[in-house]
């Protein structure tokens, strides 16, 4: 069973999984509470991350999953403006959509951890530390390859294209796979580095993915893979981007150290 986590380096075989990746980061990482629930918070010195989405029930006491999702933890941050917010899974999924200060370019993403968040407002400037986690990905040794094997003349390299942010407006409530549409994102790029990063908790190893960085109309992407290529190369990927909001003086000094 292939999932978006084993990009992070978890693997993902059955329902139990899921449920035991959940108990680990809640376990292992950081709970950052709200009223009626919390995110648990995961990261891994290598940046993988995990966030669990986690409702309250008061009156029983009780905590219920949400979801999890995946994250990559990168070295390259984006100053964007918030626009509206897209229809999320549940109560405590931001997915929003981020403009370009000069409102002419966007992108959407779901946002970690958004309403734990002390101040956040619509239609403000952020500094957000953004990665793509493929749900697929293909490499090319070249962009001539690529148009040869694709047929493909048209999409322009270093472009993310939202592929479905519109669909939630014309599907009915409860279709899981368009409303994950919404936040598909489509890129073909050169990369311009890979770095594989081994995964260790308390000294002892247990996983591994590949750090690549793109090209894109926004700046460099971190992207987060299972599979690795050689700096140089092209790829099209098929994934979701997934954003934090970061203090961009404290990002930089934590850089350098």
């Amino acid at each position: 069973m292939s999932t978006i986590f084993e990009h992070i380096g978890f693997q993902i075989n059955s329902e139990e999984d899921v449920y035991r990746l959940a108990d680990f980061t809640m376990n292992a990482g950081k709970i950052l509470p709200l009223e009626d629930g919390f995110y648990a918070c995961y990261i891994n010195a290598s940046g993988s991350e995990v966030w669990a989405r986690m409702a309250l029930d008061h009156e029983e006491e009780r905590t219920t999953l949400l979801n999890i999702d995946p994250h990559y933890n990168g070295q390259n941050i984006w100053k964007l403006k918030v626009g509206q917010g897209l229809q999320g899974d549940d109560f405590l999924d931001a997915k929003c959509v981020l403009y370009t200060e000069d409102e002419k370019q966007f992108l959407t993403s779901r946002i970690m951890g958004l309403f734990a968040l002390n101040e956040f407002d619509f239609d403000k400037l952020y500094h957000f530390q953004i990665a793509m986690i493929p749900h697929t990905i293909e490499f090319f040794e070249n962009e001539d390859e690529y148009r040869e094997i694709s047929g493909d003349e048209k999409t322009i390299t270093g472009v993310l294209l939202p592929v479905g942010m519109y669909s939630n407006m014309v599907t009915v409530e409860d279709d899981e796979k368009s409303r994950e549409e919404v936040l598909m994102t489509r890129l073909f790029c050169k990369i311009i580095s890979c770095e594989r990063r081994v995964m260790e908790l308390d000294g002892e190893k247990f996983g591994g993915f590949y750090h690549l960085v793109a090209e894109t109309q926004f700046g460099p992407l971190d992207i987060a893979s299972s599979r690795g290529c050689e700096a140089g190369e092209f790829a099209l990927v098929r994934g979701c981007l997934s954003a934090k909001v970061i203090d961009a003086k404290t990002f930089s000094e934590e850089q350098k150290q």
